[in-house]
Parts: C-alpha cells; sequence; structure tokens
C-alpha cells in the first residue's frame, strides 16, 4: 500500500471513529437511556475520548502510532461496558455498545498499522 493512499485510509478511518464517537455520546438520549439508574457518564465519557483521539490522529501534526493502540482499548471497553455495567437487559443500549465497541477497536488496531511517513527508501532514485 502507498503513503498516500494508506493516509487516505487512515484519514477515513479517524472520520469514522469521529461520527462513532458523537453516536456513541449522544445515544443516551436517542435510545432513551439518559436518565436510567445505570447513568450514561460511561457513553458521554468514552464517546468524547474516541472523537479526540480520532481528531488527533486526523491532524497532520502528529504521526503518532500509539493512539490506535488507546483507540483498540477504548473500543474493548465499550465492547465489555455492558458486562462491567451490568446492562445486558437492556437489549438495545448493550447492541449499541457491542456494534460501536467492535467498530471502535477493529479501526483502532488498522490505524496502527502504516500510518507512519515513508522513509528513504521510498524516494526513488534519480535517472540521469
Amino acid at each position: 500500500m502507498s503513503y498516500q493512499s494508506s493516509l487516505k485510509l487512515s484519514k477515513t478511518l479517524s472520520m469514522l471513529n469521529v461520527a462513532l464517537g458523537a453516536w456513541y455520546f449522544i445515544c443516551p438520549w436517542v435510545l432513551g437511556f439518559s436518565q436510567h439508574p445505570n447513568n450514561p457518564w460511561s457513553n458521554w465519557l468514552t464517546g468524547s475520548g474516541i472523537i479526540i483521539i480520532a481528531l488527533v490522529q486526523l491532524s497532520d501534526l502528529t504521526e503518532l502510532r500509539f493512539l490506535g493502540f488507546i483507540d483498540a482499548a477504548v473500543g474493548a471497553f465499550v465492547f465489555a461496558s455492558p458486562w462491567i455495567f451490568n446492562y445486558l437487559d437492556r437489549t438495545g443500549r448493550a447492541a449499541n455498545s457491542l456494534c460501536v465497541g467492535a467498530v471502535v477497536f477493529l479501526v483502532g488496531v488498522t490505524s496502527t498499522r502504516g500510518r507512519g511517513r515513508p522513509g528513504p527508501h521510498a524516494i526513488p532514485p534519480l535517472s540521469v
């Protein structure tokens, strides 16, 4: 995969994570559990975290590959949250967390690969 196509894929995946983070942040109101005893603070904090990580990855100022690992860890946490916060009985909320968590995890793992700037080996030799 060329550097340009790798960069395009990385930006596309980061935009996907911005959308997923925004969805995960607002889903307590959309799905109707913002006033539920199992409070939605987890959604608000992790949704914000997903958005922040994705926006940092979108910036050309950083080539921090480790953010993909943090993203994957957040995705794993979101995926596990129905068990951690004991809301498996709320199938809509649980299914939402499982789906968002799985996709964020996969995006995080994928974004750890091939993001770096091309090294000297990638510069074509001058032909004289």
